[in-house]
């Protein structure tokens, strides 16, 4: 089975705060509404944990979040200044929930849903999963952009 993280709402709900990325205690530096989209042929096109009316909201930081401990990385710049450049950034979340599937298997969700849910542990409680990303995040205005590439 294959899994693909995709947004749940437009890319302008996602929240991107260099503050919060510096000092953790003044909130999360990056937020996603997400859904995951879970894939094999007897799943069908439709099978998520989560949804564009009910994400799995991810609040990442990083500073603290459960059992997770992110951080800052290297800050950097480009384009004569013109992009920011934040290498080797780890943002977690130790703390997120997480709703059971929906509509796996098409005509037989009702079925296989709940089989789903009981073998990957959903719904899941706060504090029961953990994500986390490396990364490199390059932040710059569109001018700047295509000035280098």
């Amino acid at each position: 089975m294959n899994a693909t993280t995709e947004l749940a709402a437009p890319a302008s709900s996602v929240i991107l705060s260099l503050a919060g990325a510096e000092f953790p205690e003044l909130g999360p530096a990056l937020i996603l509404p997400i859904k995951v989209k879970l894939e094999n042929p007897l799943l069908g096109n439709e099978c998520y944990i989560g949804s564009n009316a009910h994400p799995i909201v991810l609040e990442l930081t990083t500073g603290k979040s459960g059992s997770e401990t992110g951080s800052l990385g290297e800050i950097t710049s480009r384009a004569e200044g013109g992009i920011l450049v934040v290498k080797n950034s780890k943002l977690v979340n130790g703390t997120f929930a997480a709703p059971g599937v929906t509509g796996c298997g098409e005509f037989f969700s009702f079925l296989l849903d709940p089989i789903i849910n009981a073998k990957l542990g959903l719904p899941a409680a706060s504090g029961k999963n953990n994500a986390v990303f490396n990364t490199t995040l390059e932040l710059g205005g569109i001018e700047s952009v295509r000035e280098s590439e």
